[in-house]
């Protein structure tokens, strides 16, 4: 994979979250080891052709039934058994990025944590 590819994928991601790519990310940089100098989120991208296929596939099963019942698809995947740490150390989100700001805007009425 051409360097441009991923450099070009970095940015992609960085514009999504108002912030600009870290041309000095992992061991090499001087402000942060994150792919982005966003102030307040650590954003890593990983920009592969081969890896993850079992999640893409599973996150476009599940957008298609989300998008059949006109709702904003939002996968969550925990992991069984020990784990390392809590629940929460153990549970991804996942929200395709097309849907990324119908999420940020949509309506909900959800208490905060106690």
């Amino acid at each position: 994979m051409a360097s441009s590819t991923w450099k070009a994928f970095e940015r992609w991601i960085c514009n999504i979250f108002d912030t600009e790519r870290n041309p000095l990310s992992g061991g090499n940089g001087k402000h942060s080891r994150s792919d982005s100098l966003h102030p307040a989120l650590f954003i890593s991208c990983k920009h592969t052709k081969e890896s993850h296929a079992p999640l893409f596939r599973l996150v476009a099963e599940e957008t298609e039934k989300a998008v059949a019942e006109d709702k904003i698809p939002v996968i969550v995947v925990g992991r069984s058994g020990r784990g390392i740490g809590k629940k929460e150390d153990n549970t991804l989100v996942i929200i395709p990025v097309r849907y990324l700001r119908q999420f940020k805007y949509a309506p909900f009425d959800i208490e905060a944590p106690q």
